[in-house]
């Protein structure tokens, strides 16, 4: 057994304890929006810290009425110029080693920009140059293929909008609780979602060692979701995994589809939902190979994964990863791919991607 799985059943501990200690752990960070009247927030990230951040950034614009973007470190560096002096630049890098997200803070505290570095290491580069640290309680993650890293990084971000909003009155106290408390819901169907992906897994094992393409498709919070299983499938099986939005898919990657085509649904329960459920039923009549993540009861296919998953949109990428986590784990493992390991070891170093 690998760290990988280690981490992956350790979810839902972590993340509740950053829930029962986010006075704690989130005070700095609503000290700082006082202190800075920020009036709109620029998020750098890359990998998975970027899949989070697009998974939650819906949530931080609607409960903080300001604008958020997001930018790949490298392309803030190279090309973007302008911001307030009341933006907020957050650089998210889990080891807090990552090159550009390191660049970038340095950028834009260099342009009188404020800065929040989010990492896991209090001593690492990205604090030392960030005019405030937030430190990703998620503990040591001694692997190269984030999981519950990535799932603390979406909760992190979502209860940043939280606490914010509640200090600055942008959420009723009311409104508060009840996101609080769906959240604790949240991290108590963990072991139960885990399991589950495992006999999802075990009953499509056969077709899933012989994929050798992939495609995910998602909208709204779960296009982050997207983004991040088509990076973990890559990361872990090493072929290659698109991801797309859904209206986006329909524009040329669809003319892709064959017999052979593996493609992935995250049907959640927003605006799309029919949208996405007519393209669903559409390539069902072109390749055998389509899985669906979906909330409710089981339908009796065996390629649906159906679970109770919560019905807060915002907050459903924190469940929706696990069935890709468990998928690209344990296909590794029967594959006997060695995660313990990075493919090609001297790659980061050749290209300077950490300090």
């Amino acid at each position: 057994m690998s760290d990988m799985y280690i981490y992956i059943k350790q979810q839902g501990k972590v993340l509740k304890n950053i829930i029962e200690n986010r006075k704690k752990f989130f005070e700095l960070v609503v000290n700082q929006f006082k202190e800075v009247k920020v009036d709109s927030i620029i998020v750098v990230g890359s990998g998975s810290s970027y899949n989070a951040i697009m998974a939650s950034k819906h949530f931080l614009q609607k409960i903080l009425g300001i604008e958020v973007k997001i930018h790949f470190p490298y392309s803030f560096n190279c090309y973007e110029q302008v911001f307030s002096n009341n933006s907020l630049i957050i650089g998210i890098s889990q080891t807090g080693s990552s090159t550009e997200t390191v660049n970038a803070l340095i950028k834009a505290r260099g342009k009188g920009a404020h800065t929040l570095a989010i990492t896991a290491y209090k001593d690492a580069y990205l604090a030392e140059v960030a005019d405030k640290t937030l430190i990703l309680a998620c503990g040591d993650e001694n692997s190269e293929f984030k999981t519950k890293g990535y799932t603390s990084t979406i909760l992190t971000l979502l209860l940043i909008a939280l606490e914010v909003g509640l200090s600055e009155q942008k959420i009723s106290k009311d409104k508060y609780d009840e996101y609080i408390q769906e959240l604790l819901r949240i991290t108590d169907t963990y072991d139960k979602l885990i399991d589950k992906a495992i006999d999802w897994y075990t009953l499509n094992k056969n077709e899933f060692l012989e994929m050798d393409n992939t495609t995910v498709i998602g909208v709204g919070p779960n296009y982050g979701t997207a983004l991040e299983a088509s990076i973990k499938l890559i990361e872990t099986n090493y072929f290659m995994s698109s991801s797309y939005e859904l209206e986006e898919y329909l524009h040329g990657p669809n003319m892709a589809l064959g017999d052979r085509s593996y493609i992935f649904y995250l049907l959640g329960e927003g605006k799309y939902h029919k949208k996405m459920e007519k393209l669903y039923k559409y390539t069902k009549n072109l390749t055998d190979y389509v899985y669906v993540i979906r909330n409710g009861e089981n339908i009796g296919d065996r390629r649906s994964f159906s679970f109770n998953f919560t019905e807060y949109e915002d907050f459903s990428p924190l469940q929706y990863i696990v069935p890709f986590q468990i998928l690209c784990y344990n296909r590794a493992e029967d594959l006997n791919f060695d995660l313990s390991k990075v493919r090609y070891p001297d790659f980061q170093c050749h290209m300077a991607i950490r300090k």
